[in-house]
């Protein structure tokens, strides 16, 4: 298309539409830019995904949306990765809401109702085994946890006259009385 506005340009033609012409070409050159920033440089799953839809529309050959593609895959597998590592298995929250929370999860839902699975500071997790478990709060910083996720059983619970956290344990930098 550039090289067609040209030479009509050249010719001193002004071919119907130039507008729409010169609008296609200008989209299509920000697109390769992006696109090659996209695959050089750092850049979200987001962009990417505009890229190639963008791509999809406006028939880019599959062999130029193939480093798209890859780096698509890749921010998506490192992702999974991450998430896996953060995000306890059936956690509502996603790897950003976690990694950006302090650990205080509202006990309830936006419609009042009880919302276990998000009481535990330490797991987040909504699996039955973990949801069914009793809870435990820390008297130093007010936050909830499934006795489980944090090392301490029913009946150890019971006894304890005060509970204090792992994370209050390591704030205060006294070590931690029921495990790692």
């Amino acid at each position: 298309l550039r090289q067609l506005l040209a030479e009509a340009r050249g010719l001193r033609v002004a071919p119907s539409r130039s507008g729409a012409l010169q609008q296609r070409v200008d989209d299509a050159a920000s697109w390769w830019a992006r696109a090659a920033d996209a695959v050089s440089g750092v850049t979200s799953v987001e962009e990417l995904d505009t890229l190639l839809r963008q791509a999809e529309e406006t028939s880019v050959p599959p062999a130029d949306r193939a480093p798209l593609l890859d780096k698509a895959a890749l921010c998506r597998w490192w992702r999974e990765r991450a998430a896996a590592a953060f995000v306890k298995e059936g956690c509502r929250l996603s790897l950003g809401e976690s990694l950006a929370g302090d650990g205080h999860y509202e006990l309830t839902t936006p419609d009042g109702g009880w919302g276990a699975h998000f009481a535990c500071s330490f797991c987040t997790g909504e699996s039955r085994y973990e949801t069914a478990q009793f809870m435990i709060g820390c008297d130093a910083c007010d936050r909830w946890y499934h006795g489980p996720c944090v090392g301490v059983d029913k009946k150890a619970a019971d006894q304890m006259t005060e509970y204090v956290c792992l994370f209050c344990c390591r704030k205060s930098g006294t070590p931690y009385k029921h495990g790692s």
